[in-house]
């Protein structure tokens, strides 16, 4: 595998060396010696090599021959192709389509020409005669040309292949009836060499005035109207705050004052717009807003609406626009007796001071309602307290202890 590797780079090498030193060969010599001199020169070939060169490259001036060891390949020269070595075919470098054909290569034929309209041939080169099919009609004479034909009509006929018979403003008769006017809607015929021509009352058109002319083609309606086609006229229908022929002057609304309840009116192109005061809406203005709507009072207050506004009445304990605020009940302070005033909903609480009692701390605990005082001792109430008189010797805070016994001294 590495021999023939190293054959195939020599080979290689030679046929580019061939190929770029036979320009310059100059010398002229007998074929022979000149083709032993192209295959062997500088290569370094044994006299083995170089006979099974010449028994097997045998092409004279377009072969080179390599020779690896005891074996010999014979090589195409450069504008020669295998497998006989014969000159290349010619391709679209040389231009070969004519008459603006378009060429492709191709890998049998070399080539291949694409040819325009009007044009056949390998090389586009033949002109095609359109007049082999017979296309012209009613005795005509057909002049071929360059992709197309001319017809030359005889007397009465015409058309691109003279097939349209030439009419007069003279209709036969049908059955000896008078025939119907060959011009329509009042149109009035002239004879010509063409034939007739119609000459049309405005509004009509078309070779026998058949057609009523669309005056509404142009558009001739603005800001939306619709255009409706009347005889060599029209008619636009215009659109709300529109008038005129073509709808074409915008009506002031606002003359009209439709705007309510001290709105601002502003004319716009076939409308106008209401710019409304404060507490009021609609197309016209002539809704009051619902203040109270989503309810805005607070605290379960009723809300009664206004313009521009709502008026909330607040229940007991609670103030503000809105009613959101609590009325403070702890000012002034309600608690008596240095009581604590703690401020809630519509009310308050009193924290009173040990040995007193009631909503606002206004009783005094009456500290001898248990008779804490004993052995007929007299209890006298005092603040968060009492006192005991003790009676018949009795003596303590409670009048507990017995009385003192006398002594007497011997």
């Amino acid at each position: 595998m590495k021999n023939l590797i190293i054959f195939l780079l020599l080979g290689a090498m030679v046929a580019t060396l061939y190929a770029h030193s036979e320009p310059h060969q100059t010398t002229k010599r007998p074929a022979r010696l000149r083709l032993r001199h192209r295959m062997f020169r500088g290569n370094g070939l044994t006299m083995k090599q170089r006979r099974m060169c010449w028994r097997k490259c045998d092409r004279k001036n377009t072969e080179n021959c390599l020779a690896y060891k005891e074996t010999v390949k014979c090589v195409c020269k450069t504008g020669f192709l295998p497998p006989f070595c014969k000159e290349g075919m010619e391709d679209c470098t040389q231009l070969p389509c004519t008459n603006g054909g378009t060429c492709s290569d191709h890998k049998i034929f070399g080539f291949k020409c694409t040819c325009p309209p009007g044009y056949s041939g390998k090389r586009c080169t033949n002109d095609v005669n359109e007049c082999a099919s017979n296309p012209c009609h009613e005795g005509a004479t057909c002049v071929d040309g360059i992709n197309g034909f001319t017809c030359k009509c005889a007397p009465g006929f015409k058309g691109k292949t003279c097939c349209d018979k030439i009419m007069s403003c003279v209709m036969p008769t049908l059955m000896g009836e008078e025939a119907p006017p060959v011009c329509k809607n009042g149109g009035w015929c002239t004879d010509s060499d063409e034939g007739f021509q119609c000459n049309c009352k405005p509004g009509f058109s078309g070779t026998t005035c058949e057609i009523n002319n669309d005056e509404c083609a142009s558009e001739p309606c603005q800001n939306g109207a619709h255009c409706v086609d009347r005889v060599n006229r029209f008619q636009c229908i215009c659109p709300k705050g529109f008038r005129g022929k073509y709808c074409e002057k915008d009506i002031n609304e606002c003359a009209r004052f439709p705007c309510q309840n001290g709105a601002t009116c502003t004319d716009l192109p076939g409308g106008f717009k209401c710019d409304c005061a404060p507490g009021f809406s609609g197309t016209t203005c002539w809704r009051n807003i619902n203040d109270c709507h989503p309810n805005p009072c607070a605290n379960g207050a009723k809300c009664t609406d206004k313009i521009n506004g709502f008026e909330c009445a607040c229940p007991d304990g609670f103030t503000g626009d809105t009613c959101a605020a609590n009325t403070d009940n702890c000012n002034p302070n309600p608690c008596q007796n240095a009581g604590t005033c703690t401020d809630g909903a519509n009310g308050f609480t009193c924290q009173c001071q040990p040995g007193f009692t009631g909503a606002m701390c206004e009783i005094n605990i009456d500290d001898c309602a248990d008779k804490p005082c004993k052995n007929l001792g007299i209890c006298v109430d005092k603040i968060n307290g009492f006192r005991c008189k003790c009676t018949g010797g009795w003596r303590g805070r409670l009048c507990r202890r017995p009385p003192i016994k006398p002594h007497f001294w011997k």
